[in-house]
């Protein structure tokens, strides 16, 4: 009996114990499990509502102009989940109902130009207890929200938003918001907008200094500027100035400098390689050439050519037809390798001989007495005389000479006396001379006569 009453008493122990046991895990484990899956599903559901939040501010940002004509202080525009996704600001495959079921209504309203009232409904789905809107509401964010008789209420109090200001649009008691003003304002109206809209220029106009921050500006198109500051080098495929190019320092060009106009220096022009002009060109003082000076026509010198290099008749040459001076200032040319003078004579009895070989002569003839009766003119009574010349010069003391005589040109002297009929005439040529006569109708008159010849 008295085993049978310690069995019963056993039992009766581990089943109190056991019973205490399910107390304690229903009391605290279970509750605690209940939490947690609510704040995963909470969680979950705030992270997708701020993905969607985002995707309407971005969508805001990039189509003002669209939202602007289709919106105004009464008249809302709507923008729901696949409207996001069909535009690219969500990818395909995002669910449109959150983890409630809910979905989302995006109303955007304007009250005054290009200003955006925003807020974003999640609507149908499952009914949420007030307790449960304020939880989702703080998961969300500042932004978060929940709707309350019949006004918009931020998370914690934050803020709080009359649903007049959104056409009076009421989903129903306990509905979760997400204000979109938050965040339009300065999306929309302070930042530089990436495209134009039509009759709102200030969106794409910078209100300060633009700070790059060491960073680079590419692949711009056309840059207007008023002054254009650069503390190292600026480089461009091509430089175009509607007016002056000044620089302070030297102006390095690897290619050629172009100008349809004119280029002006108050200074020196230094080229180390070539110069060419397809025009003239003048210059009001001298022009200096360390080098060679060609012209491929003529040179014409308005005042003296002053040969400054002097050399040595008799000496060697290397540039044949070149012309120089010696110490006394006679003329030399490069004839055949040798520098010679340059033969000229002014003199009455004097001529030119070329560095070619060509030689032309002049001088005044001999005196001739008229005493023979003329044979070319018999019964006129003229009387001629005949003299040889031999043309020759001399130049700086040296001799030149004829060695072979081609043409021959005479004038006679008028030895004075009205019907004397003075005349000359070319003999005969021979190689380095020639003969002349002359005649007139006085017998026994001396008779000169002018000549010149042109020969080698």
């Amino acid at each position: 009996m008295n085993k049978m009453k310690r069995g019963i008493a056993q039992i009766t122990d581990a089943t109190v114990a056991y019973g205490i046991a399910i107390v304690i895990v229903v009391t605290l484990f279970i509750p605690l499990i209940v939490w947690a899956a609510e704040e995963y599903q909470l969680n979950v559901a705030a992270g997708q509502a701020n993905t969607v939040q985002k995707a309407v501010n971005r969508y805001i940002a990039d189509q003002q102009a669209t939202i602007a004509a289709g919106s105004s202080p009464t008249r809302g525009f709507t923008l729901t989940v696949p409207m996001l996704v069909n535009a690219g600001y969500l990818p395909y495959g995002f669910s449109s109902t959150n983890a409630y079921t809910a979905t989302y209504h995006t109303l955007i309203f304007q009250p005054a130009v290009n200003k955006f009232h925003t807020m974003t409904f999640l609507i149908d789905g499952a009914q949420l207890t007030l307790s449960l809107a304020r939880k989702f509401a703080n998961h969300i964010g500042a932004a978060g929200g929940y709707i309350e008789n019949g006004v918009a209420k931020g998370a914690i109090g934050s803020w709080q938003e009359n649903l007049s200001a959104f056409g009076g649009y009421n989903p129903g008691e306990g509905s979760v918001v997400i204000a979109g003003f938050y965040s339009n304002g300065a999306l929309v109206n302070d930042y530089l907008y990436r495209h134009s809209v039509a009759g709102h220029p200030e969106l794409n106009t910078m209100g300060t200094t633009l700070n790059m921050g060491s960073n680079d500006i590419s692949s711009a198109k056309t840059i207007g500027t008023q002054t254009l500051n650069a503390s190292a080098d600026v480089n461009t495929a091509r430089l175009t100035a509607t007016q002056s190019i000044q620089s302070n320092d030297t102006i390095n060009a690897n290619g050629n400098i172009t100008s349809r106009s004119s280029i002006s220096a108050s200074g020196n022009v230094t080229a180390s390689g070539s110069m060419s002009a397809s025009g003239s060109v003048t210059a009001g003082n001298d022009v200096t050439a360390n080098g060679t000076l060609r012209a491929g026509q003529d040179a014409v010198i308005g005042g003296i050519m002053k040969l400054q290099q002097v050399n040595t008749a008799g000496t060697y040459c290397d540039t044949w037809g070149g012309v120089s001076r010696d110490s006394s200032g006679a003329v030399l040319s490069c004839q055949a390798g040798i520098w010679d003078w340059v033969p000229f004579s002014r003199d009455e009895n004097g001529g030119i001989a070329f560095p070619n070989g060509l030689k032309i002569a002049w001088g005044t003839g001999a005196a001739v007495t008229l005493s023979q009766t003329n044979s070319l003119a018999s019964g006129y009574g003229l009387y001629e005389g005949w003299v040889g010349v031999t043309p020759q010069f001399y130049i700086n003391g040296k001799q030149i000479s004829f060695s072979r005589v081609l043409n021959v040109q005479i004038t006679p002297d008028d030895i004075g006396g009205e019907g004397a009929s003075e005349m000359a005439w070319l003999g005969t040529i021979y190689p380095g001379s020639f003969s002349v006569g002359t005649s007139s109708r006085i017998q026994g008159a001396t008779q000169r006569f002018h000549w010149s010849a042109i020969g080698y």
